[in-house]
């Protein structure tokens, strides 16, 4: 096939050769012929045109070549898979957007889990909290109910002309568990009636060793009157009309069952006819609370 195309090339390319020199033949003047040389006339070109036109005629008949069959035979079959294979293009292209979109799909699908996890986390992480924090009341407050809780009355008191003041203060543990190392320290003064605990430095109290008391047990205690004091009519005289008053300060330092220390302090006060009439001292406005502390002196002093 490749020859056929050459020699049609070939046989175009002669016949545009002689056109061209027979036009410049008719065109230029006739001179001489020089040195006697003769001119091949276009009639002499026929042979040659016969001989090409016979050698693409044979080309034309001669079979095609295995090689050429095997071609032709393939751009047949590309030819007749073209519009397959522009189906199957388009079906690609529509596959690719398709998993482009169920990416998409993929991606959100995912965001939307990932928030999910996120705040199921934090939800078990608030109701961790939450069940710690309901742990930790539940155990408070079992711990409340059950630990010693130490009160404090005055029994009896002296107070007449002549003799020495003199109070009897009860301990009692009112809790559900025994009150462990129990050291309590008291004290009695005779001061003017606005006086407080804080105006002095620190007044000595009388120490006594560490005991335990029971539910519903006591201890009896006599506090120290710092300095010692005789009541006289005129002092007695003085606490009626509550120009003096009488202060009694007890601490107590005790430990529960679950090895909490802690300082109760109760501040009793006597003026006034309602404590001679009733022989009941009364509790101070202040100076009295109950908490915790991280260890029990040595000495049990306030």
């Amino acid at each position: 096939m490749l020859r056929y195309y050459l020699l049609i090339v070939t046989a175009v390319l002669l016949i545009l050769h002689s056109s061209a020199e027979g036009k410049a033949a008719s065109i230029s003047p006739q001179k001489p012929p020089a040195n006697n040389a003769t001119q091949t006339s276009p009639s002499s070109l026929a042979p040659d045109l016969k001989r090409i036109a016979g050698a693409l005629e044979a080309e034309a008949r001669k079979p095609p070549s295995d090689y050429e069959r095997r071609n032709v035979e393939a751009q047949e079959r590309v030819a007749a898979w073209t519009p397959w294979i522009a189906i199957v293009a388009t079906l690609e292209m529509f596959i690719t957007a398709a998993g482009v979109i169920l990416v998409g799909f993929t991606l959100y699908h995912t965001k939307r889990a990932a928030d999910a996890s996120r705040d199921a986390a934090d939800e078990a992480k608030r109701a961790s909290n939450a069940a710690e924090k309901s742990i930790k009341v539940a155990r408070d407050v079992g711990r409340a109910q059950v630990r010693a809780y130490l009160g404090f009355d005055v029994i009896s008191g002296d107070i007449a002309p002549g003799r020495p003041i003199k109070f009897h203060v009860r301990a009692t543990n009112h809790g559900q568990s025994p009150a462990i190392d129990v050291a309590i320290a008291s004290c009695v003064v005779v001061r003017q009636l606005n006086w407080e605990w804080e105006d002095e430095e620190k007044i000595p109290e009388g120490q006594f060793p560490r005991i335990t008391i029971h539910p519903n047990g006591f201890y009896d205690t006599f506090p120290e009157v710092f300095p010692p004091v005789v009541m006289t009519e005129q002092l007695i005289s003085a606490l009626r009309e509550e120009q003096s008053c009488i202060f009694c300060r007890v601490t107590v330092f005790s430990k529960d069952v679950f090895k909490v220390n802690w300082r109760t302090q109760v501040c009793f006060e006597f003026s006034g006819d309602y404590c001679f009439n009733s022989g009941k001292a009364r509790i101070a406005p202040r100076g009295n609370y109950m908490k915790r502390i991280n260890k029990i002196p040595d000495d049990k002093r306030a």
